[in-house]
């Protein structure tokens, strides 16, 4: 189980169910959007979209790591690459609400929960998420006010977004998650910081607001590591990145 309390298979099937429910006369495009609370092709809908990818292509891993044999593995796969074709971007721009008629490819993947392990995400305090969370949000506000190029802006903005997204959703993703998005944004951070194209803002006081708040964010996620793993090792990823912001 996940820390919200559902297998891959479930938070790959759940969605699927919703949307085929719903009236088939509307676009997939709009179903989805409605879904995810948003509207198509916005990038809300691609950030929601590409993480629904995110965990078709992990359930299609552990399928083919955890089959028994070659023909369960092609069973399992096959369904999984059939509901897959119904998600792609072609279609959905395309074709309307046409995936009612997939009762057995659901049964299938439904199924193939009996071979899969549980899932062993580490938890996130709340109390950890909800701080990361204040941090990103007071760093997402002073951007606006900096002195920082607009494209550069938006850059950071959309990794802090990440990472928020990261720390809103520590239930489901765990500390390995949120380790790894901050490792990920971190690095960015000081990639865009040391570029050529910030030079010239690389002086503005956001950035050493920013570099203060990366830090903290990064010691709150490392103790979370500690905790999670009973103090006797960390992941790692996360505390090597947060060295950058001493």
């Amino acid at each position: 189980m996940s820390g919200t309390g559902l297998t891959i298979v479930q938070e790959v099937l759940i969605p699927y169910e919703h949307v085929r429910r719903i009236n088939p006369s509307h676009k997939l495009q709009n179903l989805w959007a409605a879904y995810w609370g948003t509207q198509f092709a916005t990038s809300e809908f691609w950030f929601s979209y590409a993480q629904y990818c995110t965990k078709l292509e992990e359930l299609g891993r552990q399928l083919n790591a955890y089959a028994k044999d070659e023909r369960s593995r092609e069973l399992f796969l096959g369904a999984l690459e059939r509901l897959k074709a119904h998600f792609n971007v072609s279609y959905l721009v395309n074709n309307g609400s046409s995936i009612a008629g997939l009762d057995e490819t659901f049964n299938i993947i439904y199924l193939s929960s009996a071979i899969l392990p549980p899932s062993i995400n580490r938890p996130v305090e709340p109390a950890t998420a909800e701080a990361i969370g204040i941090q990103i949000d007071e760093m997402v506000e002073q951007l606006s006010e900096s002195d920082i190029p607009d494209d550069v802006q938006a850059f950071l903005k959309s990794q802090l977004v990440f990472l928020r997204w990261a720390a809103s959703n520590y239930q489901t993703i765990g500390i390995d998650g949120l380790s790894k998005a901050y490792g990920m944004v971190a690095s960015e951070f000081m990639r865009v910081w040391g570029s050529d194209q910030s030079e010239k803002s690389a002086k503005d006081p956001w950035w050493k607001s920013a570099r203060d708040k990366m830090k903290l964010i990064g010691e709150g996620v490392i103790w979370s590591e500690k905790l999670a793993s009973g103090a006797e090792k960390l992941i790692g990823h996360a505390d090597d990145v947060a060295g950058l912001f001493t």
